[in-house]
């Protein structure tokens, strides 16, 4: 099992994410956020799971056997 946390909120018509990865020890994580429009929410998703990778969830989802597609 992998911890991982997301929140969602709005303000003025903004959309705003945080997520977060956590390896299973809870010694290493990923914690990101973005914002866009309000009605474009999967891309504003799609961009905030893309720096997630590139900021290390990837590394921390394969350690623990998890595959990024």
């Amino acid at each position: 099992q992998v911890p991982v946390g997301a929140s969602a909120w709005l303000d003025k018509g903004n959309l705003f994410l945080d997520a977060c990865v956590f390896s299973p020890d809870g010694k290493e994580f990923v914690r990101q956020r973005t914002h866009g429009a309000a009605n474009e929410p999967e891309a504003i998703g799609q961009h905030l799971g893309k720096i997630l990778i590139e900021a290390g969830a990837d590394r921390i989802l394969r350690l623990v056997g998890r595959a990024i597609g």
